[in-house]
């Protein structure tokens, strides 16, 4: 017996010896990569088995280095643009997979852990990336300015009752939100590979077009003021001819308006004009443009004919000899205006001729935008006159067929005695 229980105890310390040295065996097997990355765990194609933290984030550097050069190209018609995912700041997720790769077989079981590092199966990771929208929107938009190219509108020009039409030409634009969401569905598929994309070219149509201005060829109103030539008149006269040749050959859409002060602009040396009489303060004085009221006054007679009513319209201080009373125009710049818009659904052309001694703005449009039967005419009357002061009533009067057919007012002015 005695015997018997020796063969036992020493079994038990064997099977216990034995048992405690795979135990040993097993705690150490699984405890081996506690510090490291576990076997045939990958981040992008980099075997990080046995690596350290440090080690992994240098090699995974590498990959990203080499990814920040992939080519991401743009094709449009046979241009190509070429740029790469660094410059357009391409962002890993580097330490997030890195972590997780490295938590990987950490958080198991002992034995677990032991069958990871025997079986050494491991695990995939692979870095996704973001780009930076703005410097992606910015590359776009440097694509567009390169390839755009703006439309070009008709342009009429009408002399003596001769009209000519220089064609419009189309432009071309690219379909950026459609170029922004193409990249990115491309980038997103994230292939660490070269990316192309193809840009829509897009036509854009002129906004004034030749077959628009194909309409423009009828006079609806015109009208003449004369002025006395001479050389007491040299400043005036060439006043005059520079606001008229400035308006001359204006076009104006439907809906868009006109503004003297604005178009012409302020009367100063710079653009030419000289001095010569002008009125301020009921009084004659030498001014730069004295002269330029008489275009306004003779542009909005014009515009009148024209059944263009004006949005603005001033009367001078004191009467003028050039029209009858309460059919003038004053310009004062910037506190006077003359100002009227298109609104006929055709363009309306302004031709200003000067001729000697004469002044005149035609009004072009379509023979559908004033029937040619009706006429529009202004007709004025003083009501009241004294020894400082004259007051004026204007009626704009629609004519058809020669009969008039409405009469309204369309001003009521005062104007100073002239001193």
């Amino acid at each position: 017996m005695k015997k018997i229980y020796m063969w036992i105890i020493t079994a038990t310390i064997v099977v216990l010896a034995a048992g405690g040295a795979i135990y040993g065996y097993i705690y150490k097997t699984a405890n081996l990569y506690n510090d490291t990355f576990y076997p045939h765990v990958t981040v992008e194609g980099q075997d990080l088995t046995n690596k350290t933290k440090e080690e992994a984030t240098k090699l995974l550097a590498a990959v990203t280095a080499k990814h920040d050069l992939i080519k991401v190209n743009v094709k449009v018609g046979n241009q190509t643009f070429t740029t790469s995912l660094k410059n357009i700041g391409v962002q890993y997720d580097t330490k997030q997979k890195m972590d997780q790769a490295y938590s990987f077989g950490k958080n198991e079981g002992l034995l677990a852990r032991y069958k990871l590092a025997k079986e050494k199966k491991g695990k995939e990771y692979h870095l996704t990336y973001t780009i930076n929208e703005n410097l992606l929107n910015k590359w776009v938009g440097n694509i567009e300015q390169k390839m755009k190219k703006a439309p070009q509108n008709a342009s009429i020009s009408i002399r003596n009752g001769f009209v000519s039409i220089k064609d419009d030409t189309k432009g071309y634009q690219i379909n950026q939100d459609q170029l922004r969401q193409d990249l990115s569905a491309a980038l997103q598929k994230n292939n660490k590979e070269d990316i192309t994309v193809a840009a829509q070219l897009q036509q854009v149509p002129a906004k004034i077009t030749k077959e628009t201005l194909t309409t423009v060829h009828n006079v609806i109103g015109s009208f003449t003021t004369n002025y006395t030539t001479g050389a007491k008149e040299l400043n005036r006269n060439t006043n005059i001819k520079i606001a008229a040749e400035t308006i001359d050959s204006y076009l104006l859409m439907p809906g868009e308006s006109f503004s003297f002060n604005d178009f012409v602009g302020d009367t100063t040396a710079d653009k030419g004009y000289k001095a010569a009489g002008t009125y301020e303060g009921g009084k004659v004085v030498e001014s730069y443009g004295g002269g330029v009221c008489q275009v306004s006054t003779t542009l909005y007679n014009a515009i009148i004919k024209a059944g263009i009513i004006p949005n603005k319209r001033y009367n001078h201080s004191m009467t003028v000899g050039y029209v009858p009373v309460g059919q003038d125009a004053a310009i004062a710049f910037p506190y006077k205006d003359l100002e009227f818009s298109n609104p006929y659904p055709f363009p309306v052309y302004i031709e200003g001729v000067v001729g000697p001694g004469t002044l005149t703005f035609k009004v072009y449009s379509s023979a559908k935008a004033k029937p040619a039967n009706v006429d529009y005419r202004l007709d004025s009357s003083i009501v009241s006159k004294t020894p400082d002061h004259t007051q004026s009533v204007t009626y704009l009067e629609t004519l058809k067929n020669g009969k008039m057919i409405e009469r309204k007012v369309i001003n009521r002015d005062h104007y100073l005695a002239h001193k």
